[in-house]
């Protein structure tokens, strides 16, 4: 899958390593599109131990010709189809709520759950955050998933010279890609970190913090509907990272802005994390925009 325009800043996050009751699930979304901005899913596929699940959601956009070529996935008159084939497709609320029911049966509603996948950094968690967020429920998500873990830089420290797609590491395994498909994903990830000996540890060694990225992901979105206005004043992928990572919020600094327009924003960056002033001057700028838009849509 192609990536997002966001770079992942990776922490080792000590918590997930020393707690046994941690589950890592490997999942792998198939979706209409290479855009994470715009991709919709088409199949969910996830695996813990000699626990399986597979669903076909029916997409609510088009499909992207790149990504029918790939996974063989289209829809023709209402319904989804691989490789010419009718497949048994659910709405993505229902697809999207068997998944979260999947998540919870494994660990009994404990939020004890890591979620792995191939390029989960630049492309799947992206998607799958904003799918769930879209149908309002985000926040069951949250309470079950406690982060993220991306196997690429897993495999590339395992494997240094080889390409971490996993086109090319299926050759590692009993597996053949004939196309794309979700199920062979999960299928080629799990035989390769067993293949390889990859221990728990080493995989929560490189797990990121579900909050840390749902903020990021609000701040993203947030600042991107106002940047094209404001194009001289972009912040870099960093810097919206550094605010997520210190627990600052959109409405945070919507807050800190309506209280005080000249040092509201820099009180409050000060306080929380180091911060150069044009950093912060850009910041402020693009919150300005964001309530600024914000009143209009009150006014009118």
């Amino acid at each position: 899958m192609a990536a997002s325009s966001s770079t992942e800043i990776n922490t080792s996050v000590n918590q997930f390593v020393e707690d046994e009751s941690i589950k890592i699930v490997v999942f792998h979304l198939d979706t209409t599109d290479w855009d994470s901005k715009v991709a919709e899913i088409c199949q969910i596929a996830a695996r813990y131990e000699g626990n399986q699940f597979q669903e076909y959601l029916i997409p609510s956009g088009p499909f992207n010709e790149r990504a029918t070529k790939s996974n063989r996935f289209a829809f023709r008159n209402g319904k989804l189809t691989q490789a010419g084939r009718d497949v048994n497709a659910v709405s993505p609320s229902d697809g999207l709520k068997n998944f979260l029911d999947f998540l919870s049966d494994l660990t009994g509603n404990t939020g004890a759950v890591l979620l792995a996948a191939n390029n989960c950094y630049k492309f799947q968690r992206h998607v799958l955050v904003r799918i769930m967020k879209k149908y309002n429920l985000l926040d069951t998500f949250e309470s079950l998933v406690q982060g993220f873990i991306d196997t690429v830089p897993v495999f590339k420290k395992i494997l240094p010279n080889e390409d971490c797609s996993l086109e090319n590491l299926a050759k590692y395994t009993p597996y053949a890609l004939i196309f794309y498909d979700a199920v062979v994903y999960v299928d080629i990830i799990v035989s390769l970190i067993d293949a390889k000996n990859c221990s728990d540890e080493t995989l929560k060694q490189n797990a990121t913090k579900l909050d840390e990225f749902i903020r990021y992901f609000d701040l993203n979105s947030n600042f991107e509907m106002v940047q094209n206005e404001i194009e001289a004043d972009n912040l870099t992928d960093d810097n919206r990272w550094k605010l997520a990572r210190a627990g600052i919020t959109i409405d945070m600094l919507k807050n800190a802005y309506r209280e005080d327009p000249e040092e509201g924003i820099s009180n409050l960056l000060k306080a929380k994390l180091k911060m150069q002033q044009k950093t912060i001057t850009k910041i402020n700028k693009n919150v300005k925009k964001l309530c600024d838009n914000d009143n209009n849509i009150v006014q009118n």
